[in-house]
């Protein structure tokens, strides 16, 4: 089990949402298809801390490339943290490979563009499109994680993947 307080991390502005943002990445890789990516991770009563299930895996020889699974993902959830100490190639993910350590995303003063090659698996772009038919799918399960502001911005981003998989299919 991997523990994550309200304790401040390098580069976030505000620590007392690390563990909601743990939390929130999980949800949102489930949300839109990419479930098995972020372990398991749950909230304390007092959402004080989050826990994410333990996960073995070996660190990736390679920093600078990451998956299109993983650049995908992190572009969703606006990561600005993603290096070799936070992700594992593992034979026992449906994926791969696990992304941990999610705290610095779903950041608002950070714009991240969209990877240059952005490859939406036609699974993904199915969820992300039933997610979009009803904002509420979105608002409901990260409006006690997230601020308003957040989910819009994740609507935003969700959107343009949307767009980005059409423009796949009718190329």
């Amino acid at each position: 089990m991997y523990v994550k307080g309200a304790s401040p991390t390098p580069g976030d502005t505000s620590p007392k949402t690390s563990p909601q943002r743990e939390r929130a990445a999980y949800l949102v890789s489930r949300m839109v298809g990419l479930d098995g990516l972020v372990p398991e991770t749950v909230l304390s009563p007092g959402q004080t801390v989050s826990v994410q299930r333990f996960v073995r895996g070996k660190r990736p020889r390679f920093t600078l490339l990451h998956t299109p699974i993983l650049e995908l993902f992190d572009y969703i959830i606006a990561n600005t943290d993603r290096h070799s100490d936070n992700w594992f190639v593992a034979e026992r993910s449906k994926w791969g490979m696990w992304a941990i350590d999610n705290a610095l995303s779903f950041r608002l003063g950070h714009k991240r563009a969209p990877p240059r090659y952005l490859v939406v698996p036609p699974s993904v772009a199915q969820q992300v499109g039933y997610l979009l038919t009803d904002n509420e799918r979105i608002h409901r399960p990260l409006r006690p994680l997230l601020s308003l502001a957040e989910r819009k911005a994740l609507i935003k981003r969700l959107t343009h993947i949307w767009n980005r998989a059409h423009e796949q299919h009718l190329e």
